[in-house]
């Protein structure tokens, strides 16, 4: 294996670690970031072709690198305002790449930790692209239940990933990008039933899954109208939990 792909999925393990250590060198977010870069852009301009964003006005980015997904956004919606919530060394490279778009005026950056800082609030969706991979699934479990906390009463999540099929041997990309994630990160790909079962543990409605842009799919929910029926969604899974 070619050193740089040694050092490239060494800074990936480093990433995934650093989320819940106190900071992150530079030079490893310099590198990670510019790798996801590079992997991340053709996919998130295949997506905001693909998916219709027209109802989102203000979008919360989580973990989003570089600002690819937010700056493919922006440059497709001209009414769209996204926040890329991010730790700080990496938050200091999207600030620069959104500014060779010069989107400065409707992409802002927040500095923060994704696990322990309070979200910043009055956005009406919110995105993860390529992040659930990264985590086993308690702790997207927890980025789902902070999602359906921040989002007001009808507010959308949005979750970009390569999904295996349901027997989880293949597609053959989906397969051996999953065993990269295995040695690579605390995590691995999911297949779409595990993430709607997810996602409505959180106490999201409306689940649906569609084919994006190459390998990539686009898990879209809602938060419902109503707390009450949150609730009993909420109950139903724990329920179902127990009985397990």
């Amino acid at each position: 294996m070619p050193s740089e792909a040694k050092r490239s999925k060494a800074s990936e393990k480093s990433l995934t670690r650093w989320w819940k250590a106190p900071k992150l060198d530079r030079a490893t977010a310099k590198l990670v970031t510019e790798h996801m870069h590079a992997y991340s852009f053709p996919a998130a301009m295949g997506l905001v072709r693909w998916a219709d964003f027209r109802a989102v006005r203000r979008l919360l980015d989580v973990g989003g690198g570089s600002g690819c997904f937010s700056i493919a956004l922006a440059l497709r919606y001209p009414k769209v305002h996204c926040t890329i919530l991010e730790l700080p060394a990496i938050s200091r490279l999207s600030a620069r790449y959104v500014d060779q778009y010069e989107l400065e005026h409707r992409i802002d950056t927040r500095p923060m930790n994704m696990f322990k800082d309070a979200w910043p609030e009055g956005h009406d969706a919110v995105f993860f692209s390529n992040v659930f991979h990264d985590w086993d699934r308690a702790t997207c479990a927890f980025l789902g239940r902070r999602s359906f906390d921040a989002l007001p009463a009808g507010g959308r999540l949005y979750v970009h990933e390569i999904l295996l099929a349901d027997s989880k041997d293949g597609p053959l990309a989906a397969a051996s990008f999953s065993m990269n994630i295995l040695l690579t990160t605390d995590g691995q790909q999911f297949t779409s039933e595990e993430l709607e079962d997810l996602l409505q543990e959180c106490g999201f409605v409306d689940v649906s899954v569609a084919h994006s842009y190459g390998y990539f799919s686009l898990v879209s929910a809602r938060k419902p109208f109503t707390a009450r029926s949150s609730r009993l969604r909420r109950r139903r899974a724990t329920r179902q939990q127990a009985a397990v």
